[in-house]
């Protein structure tokens, strides 16, 4: 049977969807950029192993993990799982 791909979409709490990636890697170094390059930043990022940790503990597609431990600075991101071309 036909494995079916998996597509990380990084959300940015202002500026909606910033991209779609093919792993979560890249998607990682989208939704930090995004959080420590925003205006008054003043949170602590997680680090990559603790997103990816996030992510093997919850089986299911469209679950949400933020890279920031806390939310309240002036933008924050999070990046979903989701299965590509399908509904």
């Amino acid at each position: 049977m036909k494995k079916n791909k998996i597509v990380y979409v990084v959300m940015g709490s202002e500026d909606g969807i910033l991209g779609v990636y093919g792993n979560v890697k890249k998607a990682y170094g989208v939704a930090s950029e995004y959080v420590t390059g925003a205006y008054e930043y003043n949170g602590t990022l997680k680090s990559y192993s603790w997103v990816l940790k996030e992510f093997k503990q919850v089986d299911f597609m469209g679950f949400d993990v933020d890279v920031m431990d806390h939310q309240s600075n002036y933008a924050s991101a999070s990046i979903s799982r989701h299965y590509f071309n399908q509904q």
